[in-house]
């Protein structure tokens, strides 16, 4: 299900130039074909949830999809 959502987010990103991913340490590998194609929308910032919400919430303000 993990691989089938973030393969979707993939798919979504090739499409749609605002759609940013933010990861949360989600191990090596995720994304992969993502962070080589368009890794000026693929964020991983380990350890650190809060940051991610904040971070989600500033790009969204600026018109991003995170």
């Amino acid at each position: 299900m993990r691989k089938a959502s973030l393969d979707l987010v993939y798919e979504l990103a090739k499409e749609d130039p605002r759609i940013v991913f933010i990861g949360s340490d989600l191990g090596h590998g995720t994304l992969d074909a993502m962070k080589k194609e368009i890794p000026d929308r693929f964020y991983m910032e380990g350890v650190s949830e809060q940051h991610v919400i904040g971070m989600a919430a500033g790009l969204a303000m600026e018109g991003f999809i995170p």
